[in-house]
């Protein structure tokens, strides 16, 4: 565990993902922390936290809660990301 999958724990259980939501944004969060983990020095600069937590709950908007909202995933991940003060992700 890191401490960007930990800070991503607490959403998981409020947004209820089922096992395979949380499986399958743990795997993209671990690729994303090995990315940034392995971007030269010399690259532009990011924000790398922003970045991982963001792979962490990128898929936030396929939450059971969100269910029936016609929007997109997409969509709906970017507004939950926002409202929870995360829309730099």
């Amino acid at each position: 565990m890191t401490k960007l999958s930990t800070k991503a724990d607490p959403f998981f259980r409020r947004y209820r993902y089922p096992d395979w939501l949380e499986k399958h944004s743990r795997v993209v969060g671990a690729i994303a922390e090995a990315l940034v983990a392995a971007r030269r020095r010399a690259a532009p600069p990011i924000d790398a936290d922003a970045v991982v937590i963001g792979a962490y709950l990128h898929d936030i908007g396929r939450s059971p809660l969100l269910a029936g909202d016609p929007r997109d995933h997409n969509i709906l991940s970017g507004l939950v990301l926002a409202a929870e003060g995360l829309g730099a992700c």
